[in-house]
């Protein structure tokens, strides 16, 4: 083997090593976003809060692990010679002779993609059921009477609405 195939296999393990991380890290956010959505699905606020919190500590990780991509991101583009921008694992994967350490990376590469496309929806979807619980509320309180048409005074405090409200209390059979 020459410098430059020894450099590749050493970037390679490197890789390989930084996708694993970053695939449990995904996989551990999208656990998380699954209890968040499970808890949404309930109305379980203990759940929900716990869920959230364990999110929150994932989100941590995962800004941590951008750190580390920037890294990895620098290896490679010196390992196969081209600017950052252009330096990918595809192109590692391109420069690697054929073998079990190149499935290994590829496998790796999609496992991460996958995590990556789980999280995005989970995002999404959580986001969406939040949206529509808020629209459930702010429609309920439209219904007991709740005009949502008061507003804030400069210290903070609601100045209300001049309409006498009519809730459902307030309503005689």
């Amino acid at each position: 083997m020459n410098l430059q195939s020894d450099m590749i296999e050493n970037t390679a393990d490197y890789c390989l090593a930084h996708l694993k991380r970053e695939a449990e890290l995904l996989e551990s956010c999208r656990d998380a976003l699954e209890r968040v959505r499970c808890a949404l699905r309930s109305s379980n606020g203990d759940e929900l809060l716990e869920a959230i919190q364990t999110q929150a500590l994932c989100e941590q990780r995962l800004s941590s692990a951008h750190v580390d991509r920037d890294r990895l991101v620098n290896r490679l583009a010196i390992t196969l010679d081209v600017p950052a921008r252009r330096a990918t694992v595809a192109l590692l994967l391109s420069r690697m002779t054929p073998g079990e350490r190149q499935v290994q990376l590829l496998t790796a590469r999609r496992r991460v993609k996958a995590a990556a496309r789980q999280v995005e929806k989970l995002c999404r979807g959580n986001s969406a059921l939040i949206r529509h619980r808020i629209d459930l509320m702010r429609r309920l309180l439209h219904a007991l009477g709740a005009s949502g048409d008061g507003t804030y005074q400069a210290t903070g405090a609601m100045q209300a609405s001049s309409r006498v409200p009519a809730t459902m209390v307030e309503r005689r059979c």
